[in-house]
């Protein structure tokens, strides 16, 4: 595993660190809110917390009969993994390095993925299902049909649509679990295969960063409009050029 440079118009392409002290491969990646890396090894059954400088920082062993397989960070910052070898889902609690296991002793778990709505989502593919889990409790709420046979991936978009990859039907399902379950099941090439975070929705979601940002800029001069009068003025401005830029500003 390396990280590359990236950003700007200084790109590189030249390696800042590579991972090479790891008791495995890395087999699926996910970041937290924070930016850290996790990581599952496979060959080498464990989960890793990856430091800046090109080390594993940590690695924790899953509980006995375990498998880890997929990997997915939740709004909580708790870690979840698919559990290939008994079924269900395993969650990790990073301030604990604790695990708690959910699910029933069947089919294989393999890829995993959270929403923002507390759900996390595990393609079966020992009983080519969806499995639906409640994020805080563990309890599954939903076992849904993925419209094909061996669902490895899934996904969830910015509709809130659910995706499936059905490796053994060389297909794609997008399913709508809260109305029904699916609505479209899609061709795709030979043996479709990923488990990862196929749609950016939980590097959008979960991993994005908020806040508030300053900048200091030289414009044309702006047409200024008065918004709402308040102890502080909100002010609309909107300069004519470049593409309609249009900023807020806060007068105290």
């Amino acid at each position: 595993l390396a990280t590359f440079s990236r950003g700007g118009s200084d790109v590189t392409g030249a390696v800042l660190a590579a991972y090479d002290n790891m008791p495995g491969r890395i087999y699926g990646l996910a970041l937290d809110s924070r930016g850290q890396v996790w990581g599952v090894l496979n060959p080498g059954n464990k989960l890793a917390r990856l430091g800046r400088s090109g080390r594993a920082v940590d690695l924790y062993d899953p509980p006995a009969g375990a498998s880890l397989y997929g990997i997915a960070v939740d709004l909580q910052g708790y870690v979840w993994t698919g559990d290939n070898s008994r079924g269900g889902v395993l969650r990790f609690d990073p301030a604990q390095a604790r695990w708690e296991r959910f699910g029933d002793d069947e089919g294989a778990g393999r890829g995993v993925a959270a929403d923002a709505a507390g759900n996390i989502w595990v393609a079966d593919s020992g009983r080519n299902l969806l499995l639906q889990f409640d994020g805080a409790t563990g309890a599954i709420t939903g076992r849904h049909e993925t419209g094909g046979i061996g669902p490895v991936g899934v996904a969830v978009d910015s509709e809130q649509f659910v995706w499936v990859v059905n490796q053994g039907t060389d297909n794609a399902a997008r399913l709508e679990p809260q109305r029904g379950g699916i609505v479209g099941v899609y061709p795709t090439g030979n043996g479709p295969y990923t488990y990862s975070d196929m749609t950016g929705y939980s590097l959008n979601t979960f991993v994005a960063r908020r806040g508030l940002y300053t900048v200091a800029f030289h414009a044309e001069p702006l047409d200024l409009r008065l918004v709402s009068p308040t102890d502080g003025c909100l002010i609309s401005t909107t300069a004519a050029e470049p593409l309609g830029l249009a900023v807020a500003v806060l007068v105290g």
